[in-house]
C-alpha cells in the first residue's frame, strides 16, 4: 500500500524494517525480500535488488511453495535481464510452468506480466503486444484497476515501435486515466513518461516538455529512477528532432544507467539517439563509444546498428533497417542514408531514400521527422521523377506484384514493411492508371521470373 500510495522509496524504508524484525518466517521473508528487490531496482541499483532477488529465489527453492517459488523465480529473471546480461528466459519460462495459486493478482512479479516485458526487450515485438493485450484484456474483465498502469505503458510502447500510434496515443491515455483513477502514486511518473513519450513523437513539442518536466518532479519525490532516466531519454529525443543540442541530455542518460545498472538496451532505446545527438555535436569518441557497447545480436538491434555505422561514418544500407518491424526506425535510417547519398552526390539515390522516408513520417504522423526530410529532400541536385514516371521503388514493386508476389514475399524480397509495400502501389496505380493488380501484368513488363504456385490439393 505505501508503494502505490506514497511511491517506492516510501515502501523500501517499510519493506527494510519489516526485514529487521525478530522471528520471520521463511513464508513472509520470502515477500519481504521480493518486495524489497522491486523497490531497490527503482530507488537505487539493479545489483543491490538483484541480491534480494537471490534470496527470496533460494529460499522459495527450500520451502518448496509453487506460488511463491514462481514470484521468486520472475523477480530474478526480470533483474537479470534487467541489467544487460540478456534475456533470463529459462528462468521466466520456468515460472510459468508452476502451478501458482490462479486467485493471485499482484502485478508486481506476475510471471506473464514479466514474460511480456522480455519478450518486448527481446524484440519480439507482436508477440509481445499479443500477450500484453491479454493481460489487459483479462484486467478489465477481472475490475483488476491495480494492473492496468503497468499493462498500458508497456501496452503503449509496443504499439509505437510497431508503428500504430493512434493505438499507443489511445493506450497512453488510459495510462494516466488508470493511474489518476487507482490512487497509484508510485506508477504517476510512467504514467507520465508514456505520454510524454507518444507526444514528443507526435511533433506535440509544448505539451512533450511540460509532461517531462512534471514527470521528472514526481520521479525524484517518489523514488523512481528508471521512469527519470526515460523522461531524460524522452527529452533529447525531442531536442534531436526539433534539431536542437541533445548531447547533454544524454550524458545524463549515461551516467544514470552506469550508476543504477539498467544496462538493458532495449529498456529506453536510447543509444542510437545518443550516438546522432554525439555525432551533430562533434563528439566523435562518445558517438563510437556508446556504438561499440550496442547489442548487436537480437533482430531489433540491426536495425538501430545500422543507423548508427551510417552515423559514424561506417557502412550501412536499407536492407538492414528492417529487422525489428519498427517503421519509424526504418524512416529514420533512410533519412539518415539519404543524407550521406546527397552529401556524395548521389542525387538519385538520396532522392529515393529521402522520399520513402518521408512517406514512412507522413503515414506515422510524425511532423518534425516529415519537415526534416523536405529540408533533406530541397537540398538534393538532379531532376525529380516526372509525374507519371515510377520511382525505382515504385518500379520494383509493381514488377514483383506483377510476377505474382503477395505483398509479404515482396516486403521479405524489398526489406521493407507488407505496408510500405501496398502504399507504393497505390501510388502506382494513380501513376498507371489503373486500378487493380490483375492490370499490372498488362502494364509493367517485370524483369522477375513469375511465381509459379501448385494447386491446392482438396
Amino acid at each position: 500500500m505505501r508503494a502505490h500510495r506514497e511511491g517506492f522509496r516510501a515502501a523500501y524504508e517499510v519493506f527494510g524494517r519489516a526485514l529487521r524484525e525478530p522471528d520471520i518466517d521463511v513464508a513472509l521473508r520470502i515477500e519481504i525480500e521480493t518486495g524489497l528487490s522491486w523497490c531497490t531496482q527503482s530507488v537505487d541499483t539493479v545489483g543491490a535488488a538483484q541480491e534480494h532477488a537471490r534470496t527470496a529465489h533460494a529460499l522459495a527453492e527450500e520451502l518448496g511453495d509453487p506460488t511463491l517459488l514462481a514470484r521468486a523465480l520472475s523477480h530474478v529473471a526480470f533483474l537479470e535481464s534487467l541489467s544487460g546480461q540478456g534475456m533470463a528466459m529459462d528462468l521466466i519460462e520456468r515460472a510459468l510452468e508452476l502451478p501458482a495459486e490462479p486467485g493471485w493478482t499482484q502485478i508486481l512479479g506476475r510471471p506473464d506480466w514479466i514474460h511480456a516485458m522480455l519478450l518486448f526487450w527481446d524484440g519480439r515485438l507482436e508477440q509481445a503486444r499479443d500477450r500484453l493485450a491479454a493481460l489487459h484484456a483479462e484486467a478489465l474483465e477481472r475490475g483488476d484497476e491495480h494492473s492496468l498502469p503497468f499493462v498500458l505503458f508497456q501496452l503503449a510502447r509496443a504499439e509505437l515501435l510497431l508503428g500504430d500510434w493512434e493505438a499507443a496515443e489511445r493506450h497512453a491515455a488510459e495510462c494516466m486515466e488508470s493511474v489518476e483513477q487507482s490512487g497509484q502514486a508510485g506508477e504517476g511518473p510512467y504514467a507520465l513518461t508514456i505520454v510524454a513519450l507518444v507526444a514528443a513523437h507526435r511533433g506535440e513539442v509544448e505539451r512533450a516538455r511540460g509532461l517531462i518536466e512534471r514527470g521528472l518532479e514526481l520521479a525524484e519525490r517518489h523514488g523512481v529512477r528508471p521512469a527519470a532516466l526515460e523522461l531524460l531519454a524522452t527529452r533529447g529525443f525531442l531536442a534531436l528532432s526539433l534539431g536542437e543540442p541533445a548531447d547533454g541530455a544524454f550524458d545524463e542518460v549515461r551516467a544514470g544507467v552506469e550508476a543504477s545498472g539498467l544496462r538493458e538496451p532495449a529498456l529506453f532505446r536510447w543509444q542510437a539517439d545518443a550516438i546522432e545527438a554525439y555525432v551533430v555535436a562533434g563528439r566523435g569518441d562518445d558517438a563510437r563509444a556508446v556504438a561499440a557497447a550496442l547489442d548487436r545480436a537480437r533482430p531489433w538491434a540491426r536495425s538501430v546498428a545500422a543507423r548508427c555505422d551510417a552515423l559514424v561514418g561506417a557502412g550501412a544500407d536499407a536492407a538492414a533497417g528492417d529487422a525489428g518491424g519498427q517503421p519509424f526506425e526504418r524512416a529514420r535510417l533512410l533519412l539518415v542514408l539519404g543524407t550521406r547519398e546527397r552529401r556524395r552526390r548521389r542525387w538519385g539515390a538520396a532522392r529515393t531514400a529521402l522520399q520513402e522516408a518521408l512517406g514512412a513520417f507522413e503515414r506515422l504522423g510524425a511532423p518534425l521527422w516529415a519537415a526534416r526530410t523536405r529540408a533533406e529532400l530541397a537540398r538534393v541536385g538532379g531532376r525529380a521523377p516526372a509525374d507519371g514516371a515510377l520511382t525505382p521503388t515504385e518500379q520494383r514493386v509493381a514488377e514483383l506484384i506483377a510476377a505474382g508476389r503477395t505483398y509479404q514475399e515482396a516486403a521479405d524480397e524489398l526489406f521493407i514493411s507488407p505496408k510500405t509495400v501496398q502504399w507504393n502501389l497505390s501510388k502506382v496505380y494513380k501513376k498507371l492508371g489503373i486500378k487493380s493488380r490483375a492490370e499490372l501484368p498488362g502494364v509493367i513488363n517485370p524483369a522477375i521470373p513469375p511465381v509459379s504456385r501448385a494447386p491446392l490439393q482438396p
